[in-house]
């Protein structure tokens, strides 16, 4: 079971935004062709990641990409999940309700 996300690829760099998780992910393919080692906390990577992050909101606005509703998937079957991803999720879901 694959989460829903959007993202852009520019050939060399791949950016994954997973907004049910409130998880990015950034890979270099050149580097890592099977997108095994995840550059999104890397510092080495602090411009890559932001214009890939200004090249994903050129294309949402492009393409009218309606804002994303994310959903509660607190009670998701954890045999999907790690226990680290759905507590992740858990948490991200906590910090959606505190902020209404």
């Amino acid at each position: 079971m694959g989460h829903r996300h959007e993202g852009a690829d520019e050939g060399r760099y791949k950016l994954m935004n997973f907004y049910d998780l409130n998880e990015w992910e950034l890979y270099d393919l050149e580097k890592d062709p099977n997108e095994m080692k995840n550059q999104i906390d890397n510092p080495e990577y602090a411009d890559v990641t932001k214009n890939m992050k200004t090249e994903l909101e050129k294309l949402i606005t492009q393409y009218r990409v309606p804002a994303n509703q994310p959903k509660d998937i607190s009670n998701i079957d954890s045999r999907y999940h790690s226990a680290t991803t759905r507590q992740k999720a858990l948490e991200a879901d906590k910090k959606r309700v505190d902020k209404n």
